[in-house]
């Protein structure tokens, strides 16, 4: 604030474009059932520091309840370890709503988690470190504990249909609305 530049200016018209050429959108249940989760990362994403950006997303009855886009803490080495960091980081979101769930109505089912990274969904599933995991903080292996548990129910999502690129890296606009419309928002109609 206390000196803008005309790129501060440009990124100001840019958010306000934005809100009003969305704010004919509402958020709407749609014809799902139960809670799904959506894990995703963009390996690398920021060019200064080379940190990745998790993106998770989770929709109940066909609509988003939660959902948050955050630069990963630490660098990863591989695209496997930004998707299996992702995917500890909405574990433990998973584990809050599994809580509440089974507060609210006595489910205690798993909830299951959709992941675009074969490779991360065999590290979630797979108690063994090899020379390429070993280093993985132990802090993410929180994942595949409750993968092992049966409190996440770990499942492949094929990469069009990973709702949560939306919270991670720029989509082309038919891409964007499709995952903004996975996430239940839909257009008005009065």
């Amino acid at each position: 604030m206390a000196s803008p530049t005309t790129e501060h200016l440009a990124a100001g018209k840019r958010v306000l474009r934005y809100l009003k050429g969305t704010s004919t959108l509402a958020l709407t249940n749609g014809t799902a059932t139960g809670l799904i989760g959506y894990s995703d990362a963009d390996y690398a994403a920021d060019t200064g520091t080379r940190r990745s950006t998790t993106g998770y997303l989770f929709n109940m009855h066909g609509a988003a309840i939660s959902w948050t886009s955050k630069r990963q803490a630490s660098v990863s080495l591989l695209t496997t370890e930004a998707e299996y960091v992702a995917g500890a980081m909405a574990s433990r979101e998973t584990v809050w709503f599994r809580r509440l769930l089974s507060d609210l109505t006595g489910n205690e089912e798993p909830v299951v988690m959709r992941v675009d990274n074969q490779s991360a969904l065999a590290l979630m599933g797979n108690d063994v470190s090899s020379k390429r995991t070993k280093h993985i903080d132990v802090a993410f292996h929180f994942v595949r504990e409750k993968v092992a548990a049966k409190v996440i129910d770990a499942t492949k999502v094929p990469t069009g249909d990973m709702v949560a690129d939306m919270l991670t890296k720029t989509l082309p606009i038919a891409a964007f609305t499709a995952c903004r419309e996975a996430a239940g928002l839909t257009e008005l109609t009065l």
